[in-house]
């Protein structure tokens, strides 16, 4: 039987589901005071240190975190995602939806979009880059594009709090969009 003081702190944890059949670990601290259950203490959750889970869904634009990132544009652009991600283990991205309006300051044929969270980049026209996805630009007022298949890449692992999307033309330059809004859709998933 462990013997527990007053104040004194234990960690639990304790798995559960969270929505489209994911798991989801929640771990709390518990700080053990006089008075209550039947031994004499009672617990108390004092705070939610860390949810992980086995997959998530992370819905971005170009729009989010402007207050901490001014120079945020639909070209490139960073957020600061409310909490972290704890990805322990081998994760694997992928791009999944993305919506803009084709409209560059210079014309090209096609776009890649990369994102600093793939680990393992990819060769494209001469370098390597983090590379989500390639896109064929299409004269429309606004794209949207829908990945039947998408290609899933080795993510680095580790606490995420802060992603940053990039858009490289055919000549790998920042792409300047005239209208600044770009919306993406990124799977994360543990591979088993």
């Amino acid at each position: 039987m462990a013997v527990v003081r007053v104040d004194d702190e234990i960690e639990t944890s304790f798995i559960g589901v969270a929505g489209r059949s994911s798991r989801v670990r929640w771990r709390w601290r518990w700080r053990w005071r006089r008075g209550g259950g039947g031994d004499g203490y009672k617990r108390k959750r004092i705070e939610c240190l860390i949810k992980t889970m086995d997959e998530f869904y992370l819905f971005v634009n170009s729009g989010d975190s402007l207050q901490l990132f001014p120079q945020n544009r639909g070209g490139q652009f960073r957020i600061r995602l409310p909490r972290s991600h704890l990805m322990k283990g081998t994760w694997e991205c992928a791009l999944l939806e993305m919506t803009f309006v084709p409209a560059f300051e210079t014309s090209t044929q096609r776009m890649y979009v990369c994102c600093d969270l793939v680990r393992d980049e990819s060769y494209v026209r001469d370098t390597y880059l983090p590379l989500l996805q390639s896109v064929a630009i299409r004269k429309e007022e606004t794209t949207e594009i829908i990945f039947e298949r998408p290609l899933y890449l080795a993510s680095r692992g580790g606490e995420t709090e802060i992603l940053e999307i990039t858009l490289r033309d055919d000549r790998l330059r920042v792409c300047r969009c005239k209208d600044d809004h770009v919306f993406c859709l990124l799977h994360f998933r543990q591979k088993l």
